[in-house]
């Protein structure tokens, strides 16, 4: 598998965005997203890409040897507005269970098989990890041409959503739920209403 970088040449150092190529034969099945922050005891599995390494570098392609790994655990606690004000100062969950150096970013995913949060934090040496909720992502705007489809872009993937090109589950109680608020230090933010 290559990885091709959109920036110039890809290095060990750089490549957040890229494009993958060799995957002409691989079926890809609907990915349903659940963006409420998953209950509290409530099972998941994780998969990412630690110990990736850089095999061999030519011109703008990078070959390299990967090495996913899964994870299983089970959800501890659920931080609607943020963990604490310097790590996790966003909506995430605790999970029991290991997420290695390297996963981040990985998707996780609940008993139902919905993507239900992104790893975000895990410790090479502790049974702790943790997941960012997705609820959040709902307003991200993306700036990509979807022709015939709906109006000019930028989409949000709320807007997606609504109509019908992503399988999100519970966006209507997101939509109806999100308050705006301010925190200790003025910062405008957005939660979600408690029940």
């Amino acid at each position: 598998m290559s990885v091709n970088g959109i920036f110039g040449q890809l290095t060990k150092s750089q490549g957040d965005l890229c494009t993958l190529d060799d995957f002409k034969d691989v079926t890809l099945w609907p990915l349903r997203m659940n963006v409420l922050p998953p209950m509290k005891g409530e099972k998941i599995a994780a998969f990412g890409y630690a110990s990736t390494s850089v095999v061999a570098e030519i011109g703008q392609r990078v070959t390299f040897q990967l090495n996913p790994s899964t994870s299983r655990g089970a959800v501890t606690e659920v931080f609607p507005e943020k963990r604490d004000s310097c790590l996790l100062s966003f909506p995430s969950f605790e999970v029991q269970g290991h997420f290695i150096g390297g996963m981040s970013g990985g998707p996780i995913f609940n008993e139902a098989g919905d993507l239900c949060g992104l790893i975000c934090s895990g410790y090479d040496d502790a049974s702790v990890a943790y997941g960012v909720v997705l609820w959040p992502m709902v307003g991200i705007r993306i700036d990509h041409r979807i022709p015939d489809v709906i109006s000019p872009p930028p989409y949000t993937l709320l807007e997606l959503a609504r109509a019908g090109l992503m399988d999100v589950c519970d966006w209507h109680d997101v939509e109806a739920n999100v308050e705006p608020y301010e925190d200790r230090d003025g910062t405008k933010k957005i939660r979600l209403k408690t029940p």
